[in-house]
């Protein structure tokens, strides 16, 4: 025989605690958690837990005190006894002890939502009083989290759950157990005795009365009026009172939400089996004889109450079915030493063993179900392992499938299936569908068809004209699979061999699972279009610029090492800011559309067409060279003239200009080959527009970036620079022509003034080339993130390259010099913002760009320089740059400190967040920078994997 092992109190209070822990922080999700019970006349707080299991719950909640400025550390806060006054949940707002006070509305909604919770045990039902057992307190440390009734409902019924665990935990520490509200001591339990003989009454008082309030009637309606009034635990009934008022009373107890749950003893003269057979009709709990000795009334009266008991708990506490076999294993060995009863009862506990094991049984399988779901975001494969490896043996179904169509999205449907036999198989044959569209014709999107006998039953016959045309199916279900009351699709399973015997417990199960499946099947979706929406632009359905660049890379990397050839292709579209203008945006929009379907509908399956950006698009064209790749830019181009598109009765010819180079004809790297596409595509333009022309046409050597070059040396230089093209300087006109007014793009002098500037600039080391090089790219990703213009992101971009530019007039000694500078030093250092916006400013194209270098090492709160500017008043570019600009310095060596990891500049930039850096920006960068390394993870893991 197996001894079972004691569990001691000190475990079950610790069971407790953990029990808590696990309600309120990991599935209610907040991240701490106080634990108060009632000691006498006030709180003591007797256990605190945090989500985090590494972190000191003390430690944090000494830190934050409430809306009364007391801490969340003490136990008999004004708040907490409020809520023990009020009885009801508190919605407060907690703050770090560094807070300032709250002044307003706003302000008060600056903290950490905070929420007090009342806890009892007992008073189930009406009649009985509530006992108080402490206060639950927890906190969130999301700000912006709102916490719903729903949430505290949730709560309350978690306290309620957790009452009996934590009280246990209670007496283990010492504490003095709560009694009810307005009580010094427990009340008796009351037996209501109907029975007409006065004897009888007499003699069953005075056997129970020291233990128990015995409240006497001699009649049905005087036993209403006593029922009316006061509280009653347990009924004795008289046998030989009328039938139909025996029966009248019964069954109006029955039916009373209010009095259904009181136990009713039928007292008998003899013991008659028809009496019993009679009692069995009116819903009554047990018997015992009018000459039982008192130990045998008084062993019945205990059982009676404390079945009682075991169903009010019973009801708090449905899922816990260990502890409620425990409670009737307990009660069938204290029940009456009758044979029949005992056989009668230890049938019933192995009814409800089977029961629970079925219900246990079916909730470990909704547990592997809901993981399988979760597994990933490739919904079908884990819809499929569920149908393969879990519901079809548990169900021993012949076949079983999940169908979830979606017509405005083909891509998205869903539909999988297993099949015991190939004779069984539905998807081949489209009966999946044939049967949806039969549900969705025939049956309510709540209603679910559970089917025994699929032969006889008349709700199948629509569906057996098409759908179970095939198959000779005895037991069928069909499970609705919806969300926010829509129809998404059905879960299905049949057998064809043997029939089921499926209930409600089955249909309930079989509606989880399928609310399971559509939660999986919406967060997959969403994450799906997610994806898309990240990788494709949203106008035109083609890869976006960012994919784009990650695509080409791809690309180029294939055809360097098999040796193949590539071609890219620019396309522009001519006088898009005439269209935008003579027929506004939303016609812009359509003609952007129509020049990407025209491109799809020219090129090849491999090949990739990338919106680049604004009106640019960028073809990829895998294992073609020039030749053939101007052949397909000419065909795009000629197709392109001849396309008018309509748009609001407006007929708009459209033509684009085309340039053409290859790899590795013209360029090996990513960014020359651009590059090189790009000044094809210049020349274009520059030869009339509408027009095809290749690298091979430009005169000029493709490896001049790679080349020496002569370097100006100083501002100087460069001043002369700009002074040799006079061109370059703001016209002293008051109002130039419209025409002039604003430049599709840069003139080439201005494009080779701003590469001689950083030509000086990033000869005076790597790392300067470096820090310009990645903190423009760095800066060009924040400001796609956030939205801008083209125009914006580009002047960024160019500023992030020219940033430091007024470093040139400042002596390399002074930049280089090792350890702290000196006063007069820094305030050198500081002017190069202001030196590098005026070398720009004569030349009228880099009119905003001045602005950004100019603003860049100003500070959030106002104390950086030139100027002071603070918040707001801090132009956006130049937030961004400095954010960027500092990060990049952050995690390089320079003479004075050592490189940070990223991990540890991230977090400078977080502490910094609101003094020295936008915080809302900090944020968005932090995530940019993280979404980027999981990126780049990925994929290096991808390749070792391949």
């Amino acid at each position: 025989m197996t001894k079972t092992k004691k569990v001691s109190a000190g475990e079950r209070a610790e069971s407790g605690i953990d029990a808590a822990r696990r309600h309120l922080c990991q599935i209610l999700g907040f991240d701490l958690a106080i634990i108060e019970f009632v000691n006498g006349d006030e709180l003591v707080n007797v256990a605190s837990v945090a989500a985090d299991m590494k972190s000191e719950a003390d430690e944090e909640l000494a830190v934050l005190h409430d809306q009364n400025q007391q801490s969340l550390i003490s136990a008999n806060t004004a708040l907490a006894i409020e809520v023990m006054h009020s009885k009801e949940p508190l919605v407060s707002r907690a703050f770090r002890k560094d807070h300032k006070e709250p002044s307003n509305e706003e302000d008060k909604n600056s903290g950490y939502p905070y929420i007090i919770v009342p806890m009892s045990f007992g008073g189930s039902q009406p009649s009985q009083p509530t006992s108080r057992l402490g206060l639950i307190r927890v906190v969130s440390f999301d700000s912006s989290k709102r916490i719903s009734k729903h949430d505290l409902s949730t709560l309350k019924l978690t306290g309620e759950h957790l009452s009996n665990k934590l009280l246990q935990y209670g007496q283990f520490m010492g504490l003095k157990a709560p009694v009810a509200d307005g009580e010094k001591q427990a009340d008796k339990e009351n037996i209501l005795l109907i029975h007409s003989n006065r004897l009888v009454r007499r003699r069953f008082s005075r056997a129970l009365s020291d233990l128990y309030s015995m409240p006497e009637a001699s009649s049905s309606s005087q036993a209403l009026e006593i029922l009316s009034g006061q509280k009653v635990d347990l009924i004795f009934l008289d046998t030989a009172l009328p039938i139909t008022s025996r029966q009248a009373f019964c069954k109006q107890v029955k039916e009373s939400k209010q009095w259904q749950h009181i136990p009713i003893v039928i007292v008998m003269t003899a013991d008659d089996l028809d009496a019993r057979v009679d009692g069995q009709s009116l819903g009554v709990d047990d018997y015992i004889l009018e000459t039982s000795p008192d130990q045998e009334l008084l062993a019945t009266v205990k059982t009676a109450l404390r079945f009682c008991r075991a169903q009010q708990e019973l009801a708090r506490q449905a899922q816990l079915l260990d502890d409620y076999s425990h409670r009737l294993e307990e009660a069938s060995e204290k029940l009456s030493t009758n044979e029949q009863d005992q056989l009668q009862q230890i049938k019933e506990n192995r009814f409800i063993k089977a029961e629970s094991e079925m219900l246990r049984h079916q909730e470990m399988l909704l547990h592997r179900i809901s993981d399988k779901i979760r597994r990933s975001f490739n919904i079908e494969q884990n819809l499929q392992g569920i149908l393969d490896e879990e519901l079809s043996g548990y169900y021993y179904l012949d076949g079983c499938f999940i169908t979830l169509p979606v017509t405005e999205q083909p891509e998205e449907t869903i539909r999988c299936e297993y099949a015991r036999h190939e004779d069984y198989k539905v998807i081949e044959y489209d009966l999946d569908l044939k049967a949806y569209e039969t549900f969705k014709k025939h049956c309510r999107p709540d209603e679910s068809l559970i089917v025994n006998k699929a032969d006889s039953d008349p709700r199948l016959d629509p569906f057996k004209k098409e759908a179970l045309a095939r198959h000779q199916v005895l037991s069928l279900f069909y499970i609705p699979i919806t969300y926010e009351e829509k129809l998404l699709g059905i879960l299905c399973g049949f057998r064809c061999e043997s029939e089921a015997q499926w209930n409600k417990d089955n249909e309930t199960f079989f509606k989880s699972i399928a609310d399971q499946i559509a939660i999986g099947v919406i967060n997959a979706r969403l994450y799906a279009r997610v994806q898309r929406q990240a990788t494709t632009d949203g106008l035109t359905g083609l890869l976006n610029h960012r994919t784009g660049q990650e695509k080409l890379s791809e690309k180029l990397k294939e055809s360097e090492r098999y040796q193949r050839n590539l071609a890219v292709m620019m396309i522009d579209v001519d006088h898009f800011k005439a269209i935008n203008d003579t027929y506004g945006h939303p016609a812009g929009d359509a003609v952007l559309k129509a020049v990407a379907m025209l491109i799809q509908k020219n090129c090849r399956d491999v090949d990739l067409p990338i919106r680049y950006g604004g009106e640019e698009f960028l073809l990829i064209l895998p294992e073609v060279n020039i030749g053939g790749a101007s052949i397909v830019a000419e065909r795009i181009r000629n197709n392109l003239s001849k396309e008018t598109i309509v748009y609001d009765n407006s007929e708009i010819a459209v033509t684009a200009s085309i340039g053409v180079a290859a790899c590795p004809d013209h360029a090996r790297s990513q960014q020359q080959l651009l590059d090189c596409a790009d000044r094809a595509l210049y020349m274009s333009k520059r030869m009339g527009r509408n027009q095809v022309h290749s690298a091979s046409e430009l005169n000029f050597d493709m490896d001049v970036a790679d080349k020496p070059v002569a370097v100006a040396q100083s501002t100087a230089l460069v001043a002369e620079v700009i002074k040799e093209k006079p061109e370059l300087a703001v016209p002293p006109m008051p109002g130039p022509p419209p025409a002039e007014t604003e430049k599709e793009e840069l003139v080439p002098e201005v494009v080779e003034t701003v590469k001689a500037l950083a030509t000086a600039l990033y000869s005076k080391s790597e790392y300067n080339k470096l820090h310009h090089l990645e903190t423009a790219k760095f800066s060009e990703l924040l400001a796609r993130v956030m939205g801008l213009s083209q125009k914006q992101i580009e002047q960024i971009r160019v500023a992030g390259l020219l940033h430091d530019v007024g470093t040139l007039s400042i002596p390399s000694e002074l930049l280089n010099k090792e350890g702290r500078l000196t006063a007069e030093d820094r305030e050198v250092i500081n002017q190069h913002p202001v030196i590098g916006a005026d070398l720009l400013r004569p030349i009228s194209a880099l009119g905003d760009i001045c602005d950004i270098l100019e603003n860049h090492h100003e500070h959030w709160d106002g104390t950086g320089y030139p100027r002071g500017l603070k918040g707001e008043d801090i132009p956006l570019p130049a937030r961004i740059l400095s954010i960027v600009d500092s990060y990049h310095a952050l995690i390089s060596d320079r003479p004075y400190r050592r490189a940070m990891s990223e991990d540890q500049a991230l977090a400078a930039l977080k502490a910094g967040a609101g003094q020295q850096w936008d915080p809302f920006l900090v944020d968005i960068f932090i995530s940019m920078v993280k979404n980027l390394r999981r990126d780049n993870q990925t994929a290096k893991a991808h390749i070792q994997g391949t």
